[in-house]
């Protein structure tokens, strides 16, 4: 019985052609990945902005002493922890995403595992956030606080959407080499 490839000797490897080799230059950002760079830049715009903002009660003393001080009429116990989680929490989203865009742009072979990481801590960052921010009855009240369930919704769906596609598209793994 002859060998299936008789032309490869038996020290050679048969090379996956779904894995891009080292000579084939990366595929460019195209397709679906087109819509993630998008995504990326503007959720880099936003995180700025987040975090911009919840640097507010910490730069402004009134604010903050209103807020964390009992006896003072917007005082409730969970404000300090929760302005604190929700500053750490931003500067978490400003960076990893900072780092995302770098790595996806440098088009780093690292980037689709590191996404795959960081679209569920995000996620359970701001599931936590949310739970948080829900013990202070004036934030629990208002209506911004009632449609960031629905938004919560649509992120659990995206991640399930997202991570799935960065493990299996041929795309992702024939533009995402260096």
């Amino acid at each position: 019985m002859e060998p299936e490839h008789p032309e490869l000797s038996s020290e050679q490897e048969v090379e996956d052609p779904t894995e891009p080799t080292r000579s084939e230059p990366p595929l460019k950002i195209g397709g679906v990945l087109i819509l993630v760079a998008i995504g990326l830049i503007l959720s880099l715009v936003q995180n700025l902005g987040i975090f911009l903002a919840d640097l507010a009660p910490f730069r402004e003393a009134q604010v903050w002493a209103q807020l964390t001080t009992p006896g003072s009429t917007a005082y409730h116990p969970y404000w300090k922890p929760v302005l604190l989680f929700e500053l750490v929490s931003s500067s978490a989203f400003f960076g990893l995403n900072a780092v995302s865009v770098a790595l996806f742009f440098r088009k780093q072979r690292v980037f689709p595992k590191f996404i795959v990481i960081v679209i569920p801590t995000i996620f359970i960052l701001i599931l936590v956030g949310y739970y948080l921010s829900g013990l202070i009855p004036a934030i629990a009240e208002s209506p911004e606080y009632a449609k960031q369930s629905s938004v919560l919704i649509w992120r659990f769906v995206a991640l399930h959407v997202w991570i799935p596609y960065f493990l299996i598209s041929e795309r992702v793994k024939k533009t995402f080499v260096t």
